[in-house]
């Protein structure tokens, strides 16, 4: 909001102050208000440019978990079409060339593609892998439709069948399919909150990056030894695919090392992320080299931490894997996880970067100048149409 009055204010003050010494003894106030106007959106535009560079700093990615629950194959197939060119004739008198319109026929070719589409309806393409790898998966395809071939003159006309699988509804045939976003986070962006978690210990940075900054979109990260298998992930994952679109979730474990680890390394790791996503339940589990759970801490956004001793309840003591976390997300988050509004954070205000401020101002003053400049192309274009004169000239007494 700081930066739209500061452009209004500039394109006014810039305008009242061209009126004065260019318009107001010459009385062209036809030539005023069309740059005025022309000033008054290049202000709209500065400032969505400043606010947009200026607040950037503040949105972060984070993972969403969907189904897919059909997919589709369209074999390639041919179309006759059409465009027209210009094909010499003759030439007039004065050496010119004639031309004739002449339209020609061709024959374009589609396709083969392959597409998804997930829960919420929205389609997306695929490689032919993906599609043959989940059409053997649920082992239902079928053809639901034909594109209708054609071709131009002298060329094979190709029909292309149309294939569609769909999602059996098992759990065993489940498609995850993730997608990271970016949202606001007023908290994290913010200098003066005292929510805020915060390091300046640039090598805790560097050591502990986010997950999903690194493109990480399992839910898990390991710092240790240990990790999940690939049954083990996609078991996970088809679980995120189930509860994230309902409870917003995104669920990570992060493993480490309890004989080179403790709390402190979670304060660390913490601080390093300025604390994890708003949809993020955050587990983390010191094992041995048993793989049993010697220590765990949870960390998310919720007003409400009964999940977290929960979840600590839970693991602690045991052996950790894929089954274990897979039970403990199932039995307890429908029960307890209740993401946190983040509009609850809007009446935090977000630091402008002085930098935007500074673009945002020179920007305003050049553009309402060639606001103007653009008012005067308008004018002698319009008056040298209407007095017969060439475009340029006009003799202005100020």
């Amino acid at each position: 909001m700081e930066i739209i009055m500061l452009c209004i204010a500039v394109s006014l003050i810039l305008s009242l102050a061209i009126l004065a010494f260019f318009y107001a003894k010459s009385s062209r106030w036809k030539v005023f208000f069309i740059g005025a106007a022309f000033a008054t959106l290049f202000s709209v535009g500065t400032f969505f440019l400043s606010y947009f560079c200026g607040t950037k700093h503040a949105y972060y990615k984070e993972v969403f978990h969907y189904k897919v629950v059909s997919i589709r194959h369209e074999n390639k197939w041919t179309t006759q079409e059409s465009r027209t060119y210009q094909e010499k004739v003759g030439e007039d008198e004065d050496g010119n060339d004639i031309t004739e319109t002449k339209t020609e026929y061709y024959t374009d070719t589609h396709g083969p593609f392959w597409y998804m589409r997930i829960e919420d309806g929205r389609e997306s393409s695929v490689p032919e892998s993906t599609y043959e790898e989940w059409k053997s998966v649920w082992n239902n395809e079928r053809q639901t439709g034909m594109h209708n071939g054609s071709s131009a003159s002298g060329d094979r006309s190709i029909d292309g069948p149309i294939f569609d699988c769909d999602w059996p509804g098992s759990f065993e045939t489940i498609f995850p399919y993730e997608e990271i976003r970016n949202y606001l986070n007023k908290v994290r962006a913010s200098s003066y909150t005292v929510m805020k978690y915060k390091t300046d210990d640039k090598a805790l940075k560097d050591k502990y990056k986010r997950p999903v900054d690194e493109g990480n979109i399992n839910p898990f990260v390991s710092y240790c030894y240990f990790s999940l298998n690939g049954n083990e992930t996609m078991k996970l994952r088809r679980l995120c695919s189930e509860i994230g679109p309902k409870y917003e979730i995104h669920p990570l474990f992060i493993f480490l090392d309890s004989s080179q680890s403790s709390i402190a390394t979670v304060n660390d790791i913490v601080g390093a992320w300025e604390g994890p996503n708003k949809n993020e339940l955050a587990v983390f589990v010191g094992v041995n080299d048993k793989s049993i759970a010697e220590w765990v801490k949870v960390e998310s956004w919720m007003d409400n931490t009964t999940l977290h001793g929960m979840m600590e309840s839970y693991l602690i003591g045991k052996k950790i894997d894929g089954e274990i976390l897979f039970k403990s997300l199932k039995e307890l988050v429908p029960e307890n996880w209740v993401r946190k509004r983040f509009r609850d954070f809007d009446y935090i205000s977000l630091e402008i970067s002085p930098v935007a401020y500074f673009v945002g101002f020179f920007v305003q003053i050049l553009a309402t100048g060639l606001a103007f400049v653009i008012a005067e192309v308008i004018d002698q274009k319009t008056t040298s149409r209407s007095s017969g004169y060439g475009f340029g000239y006009r003799n202005y007494k100020l």
